[in-house]
């Protein structure tokens, strides 16, 4: 009877010695899955970060306008920066023509108050007898009637 007690006890502690290796491979397994999981657990955090990411990306795409109307409207302001252009070059060019004019204006008067001057110096002299005043007439710009002003443009 002890002979069969003891097989018994062999076979159990047999049994046990199975069924504790089963446990350390499952709990092995177990925990190569958790690793796993783990990391399945953390792709997908990443995956639903970028998901929100878009979705906050798409609606502030969704308030801007449409391509087609941004394009449109930009071709509408440089259309309206060329004429902008085009009218300051014009302004320039006829700012320049009008300096030039204004130059020349002062020019002709500053002329005209010289010869006047000479002129008035010539008639508080007295004549002198050798000195022929219509060859002085003849050289004063001012005593000259067919010396024209410059017209100035519109």
């Amino acid at each position: 009877k002890i002979q069969v007690v003891a097989d018994t006890s062999l076979r159990e502690v047999q049994a046990y010695k199975e069924l504790q290796e089963e446990l350390k491979v499952e709990m092995g397994k177990t925990e190569e899955d958790i690793e796993k999981l783990k990391d399945r657990v953390a792709h997908e955090r990443v995956v639903r970060k970028n998901k929100e990411e878009y979705a906050a990306l798409a609606k502030q795409v969704e308030t801007l306008a449409p391509r087609k109307q941004t394009e449109k409207d930009r071709a509408v302001l440089q259309e309206q920066i060329n004429r902008l252009e085009e009218q300051t070059q014009t302004q320039h060019q006829t700012l320049e023509m009008r300096k030039k004019q204004f130059m020349l204006l002062l020019h002709i008067v500053e002329e005209l108050k010289k010869g006047i001057n000479e002129e008035e110096e010539l008639e508080s002299l007295p004549p002198a007898p050798s000195l022929d005043t219509s060859a002085l007439e003849a050289v004063s710009p001012a005593a000259d009637p067919d010396v024209e002003m410059g017209e100035a443009a519109p």
